[in-house]
C-alpha cells in the first residue's frame, strides 16, 4: 500500500525542486566557462563566457560591426557594438552596450563602462574588435577588454 503524499509535501518538493534549479541549472553551471582575472586583457568570441575573478559571468551576447573595411573607400567610418551581459548568483543579470569607431557624435578608439555587482564597482573597457573588417568577408569576430574594480 502506497501513501499518498500531503499537499503541502507536494508544494514543499516543488519549491525545492524550481529553488535548485533556478540556482544551479542557470546560473550555477560554469561547464565551459574560462576563468579570467581582473586587470588582464580577455578576448572572447561571441556566446563564450568567462568567470571573473571568481565574482560573476560575463558573456558577449551581441556583436555589430559596420566599420569601413580597411581595402575600401567609405563616406563613413562606421562602428563595432558589443553588447555584454554580466551574471551573478545575488543580483539580476545586467545588458551593458559599448561602441568604438563612430559612436553618436564621437569617433572612439575604445569605450568604457562603471557597473556594480554584489556592491563592487567595476569598470568594463571595451579595447577592440577583431579582426578588422576587410572587404573580401569577415571571420568570426574577437572582442578585447579588461576589467577592472574601482
Amino acid at each position: 500500500m502506497m501513501k499518498r503524499l500531503s499537499p503541502l509535501l507536494k508544494l514543499f518538493l516543488s519549491f525545492a525542486f524550481l529553488l535548485f534549479c533556478g540556482s544551479s541549472c542557470e546560473k550555477g553551471s560554469l561547464e565551459g566557462v574560462r576563468n579570467d582575472e581582473l586587470n588582464t586583457v580577455v578576448q572572447l568570441d561571441l556566446n563564450e563566457k568567462s568567470l571573473v575573478n571568481k565574482e560573476f559571468v560575463i558573456e558577449v551576447i551581441k556583436i555589430n560591426d559596420s566599420r569601413c573595411p580597411a581595402d575600401v573607400q567609405c563616406i563613413w567610418a562606421g562602428n563595432a557594438s558589443v553588447q555584454f551581459k554580466t551574471s551573478s548568483l545575488n543580483q539580476a543579470d545586467q545588458l551593458i552596450d559599448l561602441c568604438i569607431g563612430k559612436c553618436d557624435l564621437s569617433f572612439k578608439t575604445t569605450d568604457k563602462i562603471n557597473f556594480t555587482i554584489n556592491s563592487n564597482n567595476y569598470t568594463l573597457l571595451l579595447k577592440d574588435v577583431t579582426p578588422y573588417p576587410k572587404k573580401e568577408g569577415s571571420k568570426e569576430k574577437k572582442i578585447v577588454f579588461t576589467i577592472s574594480r574601482n
